[in-house]
């Protein structure tokens, strides 16, 4: 924090006032060494014990505006850690909402995949079951509907104009002249 110059020159005590007072006094601007000659043992201790007193105040004055400058720093690093604990917290809830969505995807993708699975097991019955049913189909069609018996190869299968089919031994019967 910068130092206002108008306060510090009041605390201070110097200023305006004292320009012009060193302006307007010849003693301080008479050219000569060692000082002025007004300036005696006992003027001199006076003089000395005011500049000590003005270092005393002028680092007091420091200090405390150093201890402003570090309480102004503390305020500033505990709004910059409540901003970052605030960012923190809302980084987390993104986390925790996206965590939650790859979450649900992923149980999503699973149910799908048991589904598919299910739905390949339940097609594979139905195929099973489908090829039970035309593997029956098949022998019921090479069933001869005369004597009952199944017609396999090697032997011929005989068949009429309407479809009909006959095994060899059947067609070969003298009352089996038509169908």
């Amino acid at each position: 924090m910068p130092i206002n110059q108008w306060n510090w020159y009041r605390a201070v005590g110097t200023g305006n006032d004292h320009k012009t007072w060193l302006s307007d006094n010849p003693q301080i601007d008479d050219g000569r060494d060692g000082g002025n000659v007004g300036f005696e043992d006992g003027d001199r201790g006076q003089y000395e014990d005011e500049c000590s007193h003005m270092m005393t105040r002028l680092k007091l004055n420091y200090y405390r505006a150093e201890d402003e400058m570090l309480i102004m720093e503390r305020i500033r690093w505990r709004k910059e850690e409540e901003e970052r604990k605030k960012e923190r917290k809302r980084a987390e809830k993104e986390l925790a909402k996206l965590r939650a969505t790859k979450n649900k995807e992923w149980r999503e993708k699973r149910e799908e995949a048991r589904n598919k699975q299910m739905q390949t097991v339940l097609e594979e019955e139905d195929m099973f079951s489908t090829d039970h049913d035309v593997e029956e189909a098949l022998r019921n069609e090479l069933k001869c509907p005369v004597c009952g018996t199944w017609m396999l190869p090697p032997s011929p299968i005989y068949q009429c104009e309407d479809g009909h089919v006959l095994c060899y031994k059947c067609k070969n019967l003298p009352d089996m002249k038509e169908c």
